[in-house]
């Protein structure tokens, strides 16, 4: 049995504490939940952040999906209690990112950081990896598509720029290009991101191949925040297990991808 602290109670904090409860209660102990102001949820309390401290008292691992404006300092404040971290919130630069992960290594804690805690979008990031390495070099054009629901504030996705960011890491591509309004031809080596936000969709994803006599896809679809709830505990429930103090892991670790 391990013993969690939810940091940020909105949306994702709220789906984890539900799932929490219902597929996990004999291996997961919520301790604390903790948001800016102080309240309640299902039956359970609420504190304000300025208790974040004296709420993490014997807590493994904190959960963390709260605003990228908050989190360098969040993470800072946690580490410093000796708690292990996942990290979930998107729309983080690098600078703050290498923050993050120089507090972890500083404080000798562990964490799990990831755009996105989804089991099978983080499937969906190993194969795009898989088709960047082989059609490199053949004349073969990528691009990203997303959709999300209309109160996602980040724009691309975390997921959405990883996607990206991995077919440039193979050296399928150079850059990525926001495509809006204008007049500009496509040029060699730009991913083409294309962004929508409509309804309550919680996350559409698609790497897009195309050549000139054929077109490759490689999407994910989430019916339900409930797959990134799963992602999100199961990667508590490893990291407990696979602690290395200062070290930062992703999905791709705890997946073994």
């Amino acid at each position: 049995m391990i013993k969690v602290a939810l940091v940020g109670m909105g949306r994702m904090g709220r789906e984890i504490a539900n799932e929490l409860r219902a597929s996990y209660a004999n291996k997961v102990q919520i301790t604390a939940c903790i948001d800016q102001a102080q309240g309640s949820y299902e039956g359970m309390s609420i504190l304000s952040a300025d208790k974040l401290e004296s709420a993490l008292k014997g807590v493994d691992v904190a959960i963390d999906f709260t605003t990228p404006a908050a989190e360098p300092a969040l993470a800072e404040r946690i580490a410093k209690c000796g708690v292990d971290l996942v990290i979930g919130t998107t729309g983080m630069g690098d600078g703050d990112l290498a923050k993050i992960r120089e507090t972890v290594k500083k404080n000798a804690v562990s964490a799990v950081i990831a755009p996105n805690f989804s089991i099978l979008v983080n499937v969906h990031f190993a194969l795009a990896r898989k088709a960047a390495a082989a059609l490199k070099g053949l004349n073969y054009d990528f691009a990203v598509f997303e959709e999300h629901h209309t109160g996602k504030v980040d724009s691309p996705s975390g997921t959405a720029r990883k996607l990206a960011e991995v077919v440039i890491g193979e050296g399928a591509a150079k850059r990525i290009n926001f495509r809006g309004e204008g007049k500009k031809k496509h040029e060699q080596g730009e991913i083409d991101m294309a962004v929508t936000r409509t309804g309550g969709m919680p996350g559409y994803h698609e790497l897009r191949v195309g050549g000139a006599h054929g077109l490759l896809n490689i999407s994910s679809l989430m019916y339900s925040r409930k797959e990134f709830a799963t992602g999100a505990i199961e990667s508590a429930l490893w990291l407990s297990q696979n602690r290395k103090p200062g070290k930062t892991f992703g999905m791709d670790d705890v997946l073994k991808l």
